[in-house]
Protein backbone atom coordinates (compact mmCIF):
# COMPACT_ATOMS: atom_id res chain seq x y z
CA UNK A 1 0.00 0.00 0.00
CA UNK A 2 1.34 2.93 -0.91
CA UNK A 3 0.70 6.32 1.86
CA UNK A 4 3.02 8.95 0.31
CA UNK A 5 4.29 10.09 -2.95
CA UNK A 6 6.29 12.89 -4.66
CA UNK A 7 6.79 15.23 -1.74
CA UNK A 8 9.37 17.66 -1.55
CA UNK A 9 12.17 17.44 1.89
CA UNK A 10 14.57 19.14 3.07
CA UNK A 11 15.93 20.02 -0.27
CA UNK A 12 15.11 16.78 -1.65
CA UNK A 13 12.19 14.66 -2.19
CA UNK A 14 10.55 11.49 -1.00
CA UNK A 15 9.89 10.07 -3.71
CA UNK A 16 7.63 7.11 -2.51
CA UNK A 17 6.40 5.27 0.90
CA UNK A 18 4.52 2.22 0.86
CA UNK A 19 3.54 -0.46 3.50
CA UNK A 20 2.84 -4.01 3.82
CA UNK A 21 2.04 -6.24 6.59
CA UNK A 22 1.97 -9.77 6.79
CA UNK A 23 -0.22 -12.07 8.98
CA UNK A 24 1.49 -12.17 11.81
CA UNK A 25 1.82 -8.43 11.93
CA UNK A 26 5.48 -7.76 10.88
CA UNK A 27 5.30 -4.14 8.97
CA UNK A 28 7.59 -3.61 6.35
CA UNK A 29 7.87 0.40 5.85
CA UNK A 30 9.89 1.18 2.79
CA UNK A 31 11.20 4.86 1.91
CA UNK A 32 13.01 6.21 -1.33
CA UNK A 33 14.04 9.25 -1.56
CA UNK A 34 16.00 11.70 -3.87
CA UNK A 35 18.38 14.50 -3.10
CA UNK A 36 20.44 15.75 -6.45
CA UNK A 37 21.24 12.77 -8.42
CA UNK A 38 21.68 10.92 -5.13
CA UNK A 39 18.72 8.13 -4.07
CA UNK A 40 18.77 6.67 -1.01
CA UNK A 41 16.16 3.64 0.10
CA UNK A 42 15.24 2.43 3.87
CA UNK A 43 13.47 -0.30 4.83
CA UNK A 44 12.03 -0.81 7.92
CA UNK A 45 10.62 -3.86 9.54
CA UNK A 46 8.40 -3.19 12.37
CA UNK A 47 6.56 -5.84 14.43
CA UNK A 48 4.18 -4.37 17.44
CA UNK A 49 4.05 -5.93 20.39
CA UNK A 50 0.35 -5.63 20.21
CA UNK A 51 0.18 -7.58 17.37
CA UNK A 52 2.48 -10.40 18.77
CA UNK A 53 0.00 -10.23 21.94
CA UNK A 54 -3.33 -10.46 19.75
CA UNK A 55 -3.20 -14.52 19.97
CA UNK A 56 -0.56 -17.31 20.77
CA UNK A 57 2.96 -16.46 20.07
CA UNK A 58 5.64 -18.53 21.10
CA UNK A 59 8.99 -17.42 19.89
CA UNK A 60 12.11 -18.70 22.03
CA UNK A 61 15.44 -17.08 21.11
CA UNK A 62 16.11 -19.69 18.33
CA UNK A 63 14.06 -21.79 16.79
CA UNK A 64 13.20 -25.22 18.59
CA UNK A 65 11.83 -28.80 18.21
CA UNK A 66 9.21 -29.68 20.49
CA UNK A 67 6.41 -32.21 20.76
CA UNK A 68 3.06 -30.97 22.23
CA UNK A 69 1.03 -33.56 24.11
CA UNK A 70 -2.01 -33.73 26.56
CA UNK A 71 -5.03 -32.25 25.37
CA UNK A 72 -4.38 -28.92 23.94
CA UNK A 73 -6.90 -26.42 22.47
CA UNK A 74 -6.22 -22.41 21.45
CA UNK A 75 -9.57 -20.71 19.65
CA UNK A 76 -7.81 -17.81 18.08
CA UNK A 77 -11.11 -15.84 17.12
CA UNK A 78 -9.28 -14.44 14.13
CA UNK A 79 -6.02 -14.55 15.77
CA UNK A 80 -2.77 -16.35 14.61
CA UNK A 81 -0.42 -18.99 16.63
CA UNK A 82 3.10 -18.01 16.05
CA UNK A 83 5.60 -20.44 16.53
CA UNK A 84 9.45 -19.78 16.23
CA UNK A 85 11.15 -23.70 15.50
CA UNK A 86 9.58 -27.04 14.26
CA UNK A 87 6.51 -28.41 16.89
CA UNK A 88 4.95 -32.49 16.78
CA UNK A 89 0.82 -31.81 17.55
CA UNK A 90 0.96 -35.72 16.37
CA UNK A 91 0.57 -37.11 20.41
CA UNK A 92 -2.89 -36.29 22.14
CA UNK A 93 -6.21 -34.47 21.83
CA UNK A 94 -4.99 -31.08 19.71
CA UNK A 95 -7.71 -28.90 18.61
CA UNK A 96 -6.23 -25.65 17.44
CA UNK A 97 -8.87 -23.00 15.66
CA UNK A 98 -6.38 -20.48 14.25
CA UNK A 99 -3.23 -20.64 11.66
CA UNK A 100 -0.01 -21.75 12.76
CA UNK A 101 2.77 -19.55 11.15
CA UNK A 102 5.94 -21.82 12.06
CA UNK A 103 9.53 -21.35 11.43
CA UNK A 104 10.17 -24.60 11.25
CA UNK A 105 8.08 -27.85 10.11
CA UNK A 106 4.17 -28.54 11.81
CA UNK A 107 3.33 -32.17 12.32
CA UNK A 108 -0.31 -32.53 13.15
CA UNK A 109 -1.56 -35.91 12.17
CA UNK A 110 -4.94 -36.71 13.99
CA UNK A 111 -4.75 -32.85 14.99
CA UNK A 112 -7.18 -30.19 13.91
CA UNK A 113 -5.55 -26.57 12.77
CA UNK A 114 -7.33 -24.58 10.94
CA UNK A 115 -4.55 -24.24 8.39
CA UNK A 116 -0.69 -24.27 8.64
CA UNK A 117 1.60 -22.14 6.84
CA UNK A 118 5.58 -24.19 7.27
CA UNK A 119 9.17 -21.88 7.17
CA UNK A 120 7.62 -18.78 7.32
CA UNK A 121 9.94 -15.50 8.49
CA UNK A 122 8.14 -15.09 12.37
CA UNK A 123 9.62 -12.16 14.17
CA UNK A 124 11.64 -11.65 17.42
CA UNK A 125 10.96 -11.89 21.03
CA UNK A 126 10.51 -8.36 21.64
CA UNK A 127 12.96 -6.82 24.47
CA UNK A 128 11.78 -5.91 27.53
CA UNK A 129 13.00 -3.02 29.50
CA UNK A 130 11.85 -3.92 33.03
CA UNK A 131 13.69 -0.54 34.27
CA UNK A 132 11.04 0.92 32.50
CA UNK A 133 8.11 -0.85 34.34
CA UNK A 134 10.16 -0.74 37.76
CA UNK A 135 10.52 3.10 37.67
CA UNK A 136 6.61 3.85 36.36
CA UNK A 137 5.58 1.25 39.24
CA UNK A 138 7.99 3.19 41.63
CA UNK A 139 6.22 6.56 40.82
CA UNK A 140 3.13 5.09 41.23
CA UNK A 141 3.69 3.48 44.61
CA UNK A 142 3.18 0.29 42.99
CA UNK A 143 6.62 -0.71 43.56
CA UNK A 144 7.51 -4.27 46.27
CA UNK A 145 10.41 -5.76 47.06
CA UNK A 146 10.00 -9.84 48.42
CA UNK A 147 7.18 -12.08 47.56
CA UNK A 148 4.09 -10.18 47.24
CA UNK A 149 0.54 -11.84 46.98
CA UNK A 150 -2.67 -10.03 45.33
CA UNK A 151 -5.84 -10.86 46.02
CA UNK A 152 -9.56 -9.73 45.07
CA UNK A 153 -9.89 -6.24 44.17
CA UNK A 154 -9.17 -3.21 42.15
CA UNK A 155 -5.70 -2.28 40.12
CA UNK A 156 -5.15 0.20 38.22
CA UNK A 157 -1.99 1.37 36.42
CA UNK A 158 1.96 -0.65 36.96
CA UNK A 159 2.88 -3.05 39.46
CA UNK A 160 6.33 -3.92 39.73
CA UNK A 161 7.63 -7.18 42.38
CA UNK A 162 11.09 -7.62 43.09
CA UNK A 163 10.48 -11.06 43.55
CA UNK A 164 7.78 -13.89 42.79
CA UNK A 165 3.74 -12.75 42.87
CA UNK A 166 0.99 -15.24 44.04
CA UNK A 167 -2.43 -13.75 42.70
CA UNK A 168 -5.98 -15.16 42.83
CA UNK A 169 -9.30 -13.44 43.09
CA UNK A 170 -11.68 -11.42 41.31
CA UNK A 171 -10.34 -8.25 39.93
CA UNK A 172 -11.70 -4.72 38.67
CA UNK A 173 -9.54 -2.24 36.42
CA UNK A 174 -6.95 -2.28 34.24
CA UNK A 175 -2.88 -2.88 35.05
CA UNK A 176 -0.03 -4.48 34.16
CA UNK A 177 1.37 -6.95 36.85
CA UNK A 178 5.52 -7.30 36.25
CA UNK A 179 7.43 -10.09 38.42
CA UNK A 180 11.14 -10.44 38.25
CA UNK A 181 10.80 -13.80 39.11
CA UNK A 182 7.58 -16.35 38.69
CA UNK A 183 3.69 -15.81 39.15
CA UNK A 184 1.65 -18.55 39.69
CA UNK A 185 -1.81 -18.83 41.36
CA UNK A 186 -2.56 -20.28 45.09
CA UNK A 187 -3.20 -23.68 45.92
CA UNK A 188 -6.20 -22.87 47.31
CA UNK A 189 -7.98 -20.10 44.88
CA UNK A 190 -7.34 -21.30 41.15
CA UNK A 191 -9.33 -18.58 39.40
CA UNK A 192 -7.89 -14.85 38.24
CA UNK A 193 -11.23 -13.95 36.89
CA UNK A 194 -12.14 -10.09 35.65
CA UNK A 195 -15.67 -8.82 36.66
CA UNK A 196 -16.05 -7.18 33.06
CA UNK A 197 -13.23 -7.90 30.15
CA UNK A 198 -12.12 -6.24 28.96
CA UNK A 199 -13.04 -3.07 30.28
CA UNK A 200 -11.38 -5.09 33.68
CA UNK A 201 -8.06 -6.62 32.50
CA UNK A 202 -4.81 -7.56 34.17
CA UNK A 203 -1.45 -7.94 31.55
CA UNK A 204 0.82 -10.23 33.88
CA UNK A 205 4.84 -10.30 32.59
CA UNK A 206 7.53 -12.67 33.97
CA UNK A 207 10.11 -12.27 31.12
CA UNK A 208 12.96 -12.69 33.15
CA UNK A 209 15.45 -15.15 31.92
CA UNK A 210 14.36 -18.00 34.27
CA UNK A 211 10.72 -16.48 35.37
CA UNK A 212 7.70 -18.80 34.73
CA UNK A 213 4.12 -17.89 34.68
CA UNK A 214 2.09 -21.01 36.46
CA UNK A 215 -1.51 -21.98 35.99
CA UNK A 216 -1.57 -25.10 37.30
CA UNK A 217 -5.13 -26.25 37.45
CA UNK A 218 -6.14 -22.55 37.42
CA UNK A 219 -8.85 -20.46 35.54
CA UNK A 220 -7.53 -16.96 34.45
CA UNK A 221 -8.87 -13.57 32.56
CA UNK A 222 -5.60 -11.70 31.42
CA UNK A 223 -3.00 -11.64 29.01
CA UNK A 224 0.19 -12.90 28.94
CA UNK A 225 3.80 -12.18 28.54
CA UNK A 226 6.48 -14.57 30.27
CA UNK A 227 9.35 -16.57 29.88
CA UNK A 228 8.34 -19.72 29.98
CA UNK A 229 3.86 -20.80 30.64
CA UNK A 230 3.23 -23.71 32.44
CA UNK A 231 -0.47 -24.82 33.01
CA UNK A 232 -0.12 -28.55 33.97
CA UNK A 233 -3.48 -30.15 35.39
CA UNK A 234 -6.26 -29.03 33.93
CA UNK A 235 -6.10 -25.21 32.76
CA UNK A 236 -8.11 -22.19 30.74
CA UNK A 237 -6.79 -18.71 29.95
CA UNK A 238 -9.57 -16.67 28.86
CA UNK A 239 -6.83 -14.28 26.86
CA UNK A 240 -3.41 -13.82 24.70
CA UNK A 241 -0.20 -15.00 25.22
CA UNK A 242 3.46 -13.62 24.30
CA UNK A 243 6.20 -16.32 25.54
CA UNK A 244 9.43 -17.83 24.52
CA UNK A 245 8.18 -20.85 25.42
CA UNK A 246 5.23 -23.22 27.12
CA UNK A 247 4.28 -26.27 28.71
CA UNK A 248 0.86 -27.71 28.64
CA UNK A 249 0.91 -31.60 28.69
CA UNK A 250 -2.10 -31.91 30.28
CA UNK A 251 -5.68 -30.12 29.67
CA UNK A 252 -5.44 -26.61 28.24
CA UNK A 253 -7.88 -24.16 26.85
CA UNK A 254 -7.25 -20.77 25.26
CA UNK A 255 -9.30 -18.39 24.41
CA UNK A 256 -7.73 -15.55 22.39
CA UNK A 257 -9.63 -12.10 22.33
CA UNK A 258 -7.43 -10.15 19.77
CA UNK A 259 -9.39 -6.85 20.30
CA UNK A 260 -8.58 -7.13 24.39
CA UNK A 261 -4.77 -5.84 23.38
CA UNK A 262 -5.88 -2.57 22.37
CA UNK A 263 -7.55 -1.56 26.37
CA UNK A 264 -3.86 -2.41 27.52
CA UNK A 265 -1.41 -0.76 24.71
CA UNK A 266 -0.31 1.93 26.85
CA UNK A 267 1.21 -0.74 29.31
CA UNK A 268 3.63 -1.77 26.65
CA UNK A 269 5.58 1.16 26.42
CA UNK A 270 8.25 -0.16 28.01
CA UNK A 271 8.54 -3.07 25.04
CA UNK A 272 10.91 -2.33 22.33
CA UNK A 273 9.40 -3.82 18.88
CA UNK A 274 11.17 -1.61 16.01
CA UNK A 275 13.88 -2.66 14.09
CA UNK A 276 16.01 -1.57 10.70
CA UNK A 277 16.32 -4.41 8.70
CA UNK A 278 18.47 -2.86 5.85
CA UNK A 279 19.22 0.25 4.10
CA UNK A 280 20.88 1.81 1.36
CA UNK A 281 22.30 4.60 -0.40
CA UNK A 282 22.80 5.19 -4.25
CA UNK A 283 20.99 2.27 -6.39
CA UNK A 284 17.89 1.71 -4.93
CA UNK A 285 17.02 -1.11 -3.50
CA UNK A 286 13.22 -1.49 -4.11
Amino acid sequence: MEVLASQPYAGGSIERVTMKKDPVGTVIITSKGKFGAANKTVKVSLTATSELLRGFSVLPGSPVDKKITGNFDVYGNGAPVILNGSYDFKSGSIDIEAPVYASGTVAYKNAGIQEVHEKYPVPSFPAINLDWYKNEAQKAGHYYTGSKTFGSGRYDGIYFVEGDITISGTYTGRAVIVASGNISLPNGNKQLKAVSPPDDLLVLMAPASNSIIDINNGDVDALIIANYFAAKGNGQVNGNLLVKDFDTNGNIDIYCHPDWVATVVTFLSGIKATEIISWGEGASIL
